[in-house]
């Protein structure tokens, strides 16, 4: 009898340690969903920064959106669909593009060849602008309707994004600024990718 009851004792034991590692894992599960929203990248209007394929965490905690963010938004002509872009102008500012660079408040962005290329041969450059350095891409032939744009003025709550993939992305130079309003998540991590090397980096 005193050997069954310390058998029980133990198997109480047990459960009760299962149970608080279970519920410990269920709050993190919990705790990570309200941090983060995963999405999967379907195109490549984001390459070199995201490629397609890939499974990224996006951060709900978003901070005040700044120049050479990456942000998730809906835009109101396709409201079912997520769209990640990066930020290249804020409400009131100025902006053009010049042969695929872009402009903002008359000053262009730096760009320093990297010698990289991306998955369909794109050329690779390292892009900073608003204090913000990250990579983009450009083909070899380029739309004149993406490479250049006349100068426009950013509506008051609005904002204006292009793809990381500057000749291969339908953004703002199309469709133009969208409400912040529709901005969802910003940054995050990528949590998968079907090139080696990637998961776990932070989104540039």
């Amino acid at each position: 009898m005193a050997e069954a009851a310390k058998k029980k004792r133990g198997w109480r034991a047990r459960d009760i340690a299962i149970a608080f590692v279970l519920v410990v894992m269920m709050g993190g599960l919990i705790a990570a969903r309200m941090l983060y929203t995963p999405y999967r990248i379907p195109s490549r209007s984001m390459v070199p920064t995201l490629m397609e394929g890939e499974y990224v965490a996006a951060q709900n905690t978003r901070q005040q959106m700044r120049v050479g963010d990456v942000v998730f938004h809906m835009q109101a002509d396709e409201p079912g669909h997520t769209f990640v872009r990066r930020v290249l102008a804020l409400p009131g500012q100025h902006i053009a593009f010049r042969d695929g660079v872009p402009i903002v408040d008359g000053v262009a962005a730096q760009q320093a060849g990297t010698g990289e290329t991306g998955p369909d041969g794109e050329r690779i450059v390292r892009e900073t602008l608003g204090g913000h350095s990250y990579r983009v891409a450009y083909q070899s032939e380029g739309s004149p309707v993406l490479r250049d744009m006349s100068e426009r003025v950013v509506p008051p709550g609005r904002v204006f994004l292009a793809g990381d993939a500057r000749d291969n992305s339908l953004d703002s130079r199309i469709n133009g600024p969208q409400p912040i309003s529709n901005v969802k998540q910003s940054g995050g991590w990528i949590i998968f990718s079907p090139v080696n090397g990637r998961a776990g980096h932070r989104i540039e």
